[in-house]
């Protein structure tokens, strides 16, 4: 094995049995991000500023599940990268975005509740919720909310 052939090397003995733990992964993350991503957008009416932030979530964490068929193909060739050398960087680029991506989306949830609780009668708490059914038509003209989308 030569070293263009490896990719992120990380040793350690636990690695190896990872290939069922990845797999088991991915079909589940795949099931409950199906699952979330359908209730978010065909089953929900109203987009309120947490909803946003758990749907960008939820496509968020899709990007690891595009990235465990290539780590378990790794893995189960024995740590030979086949793959060109700039896919192995595109990946680990994706799961960096993907670890990011996630700590802000939950910050925000956690600053958005924060706020809810403890100012609840901020004017940023009492924003009309946004609706997929225009109900901005039906909105003041003075109170129209802008799009985080």
């Amino acid at each position: 094995m030569n070293n263009s052939s490896i990719c992120c090397t990380y040793e350690t003995p636990m690695l190896d049995h990872y290939l069922p733990l990845m797999f088991t992964e991915f079909v589940l993350g795949l099931m409950g991000n199906v699952l979330a991503l359908s209730v978010f957008f065909f089953h929900r009416d109203t987009w309120k500023p947490n909803s946003i932030y758990l749907a960008h979530l939820a496509l968020a964490n899709s990007l690891v599940l595009f990235c465990l068929p290539f780590r378990a193909d790794y893995y189960r060739r024995g740590k030979d990268w086949i793959y060109r050398d700039a896919f192995c960087r595109i990946l680990l680029f994706l799961l960096a975005a993907n670890r990011a991506a996630g700590i802000f989306f939950l910050t925000a949830v956690a600053v958005d509740r924060y706020l809810k609780i403890v100012h609840p009668l901020n004017r940023i708490n009492r924003c009309w919720p946004l609706s997929s059914h225009h109900s901005h038509d039906r909105l003041p003209p003075n109170r129209l909310t802008f799009l985080l989308s």
